[in-house]
């Protein structure tokens, strides 16, 4: 048994040399065994945004450097802030009220609320996401829309279109979750589910790399600072 151990051993040794005496891709064949040196397959196309091991400081700083002067364009963002403050003064303008926005083409239809005068509404899962179209006031709107701008356009440029959409939309559908275990008594308007969502982004981004960030600091107290006013806002137009 011993000698089966070294002789096995011995064997594995010559195959390693043989395997490392090879060309990068040549196939060979020891005792029956095929094997291949790994050879990684060119990308066809550079992704945007995404930095390669570099092998030197140089390199990597070049890198970095290139990866943030060729950006995503922040299409969803503006796109985001373009509908709904279209909408919110477009009828704002015709109907002078204060409650604005895709409400206003198909009343009581596009709102989150679970039930109204014993009629119930759950099976209505596009209110799920229609009622982030529609704001009640400039306050609501203008705060609203400042944070998708603050926040969304970095992300957006580093990230990507899609990735943000998708999150944003998943924070819409987080804020109907939180109003389904909160308050199914009111019914819900405004797009501040995925302000959150994007302010998360940033939370996160901040507590990962906290270390390797220039301004970390600054840019924790900035987003605590819009965090509070946005409550502060939603909090005095709930009083009001």
């Amino acid at each position: 048994a011993l000698s089966f151990h070294h002789t096995g051993a011995a064997r594995s040794i010559v195959y390693a040399e043989q395997i490392q005496s090879r060309p990068r891709g040549e196939v060979g064949s020891a005792k029956g065994s095929h094997f291949q040196r790994y050879q990684p397959r060119p990308r066809s196309k550079p992704r945007r945004g995404w930095i390669d091991d570099p092998e030197t400081e140089e390199a990597s700083q070049e890198i970095a450097d290139d990866a943030w002067a060729t950006q995503y364009w922040p299409v969803f963002s503006v796109l985001q802030v373009l509908l709904t403050s279209f909408l919110w003064l477009l009828f704002r303008i015709t109907d002078g009220t204060d409650l604005c926005g895709l409400e206003s083409v198909w009343p009581g239809q596009t709102d989150l609320m679970v039930q109204a005068d014993c009629v119930d509404h759950r099976s209505e899962l596009w209110r799920w996401f229609t009622y982030q179209f529609t704001h009640f006031g400039i306050m609501h709107i203008g705060m609203n829309c400042l944070l998708v701008l603050a926040l969304g356009i970095p992300l957006e440029g580093f990230h990507g279109t899609h990735r943000i959409a998708i999150v944003f939309n998943l924070g819409v559908f987080g804020g109907a979750c939180c109003y389904f275990v909160a308050d199914v008594h009111t019914r819900v308007v405004g797009m501040s589910g995925g302000c959150y969502s994007l302010l998360g982004m940033h939370f996160a981004d901040i507590m990962m790399n906290f270390s390797e960030k220039k301004f970390a600091g600054r840019k924790l107290i900035f987003l605590i600072l819009m965090a509070s006013v946005d409550i502060m806002t939603a909090v005095l137009m709930q009083n009001s």
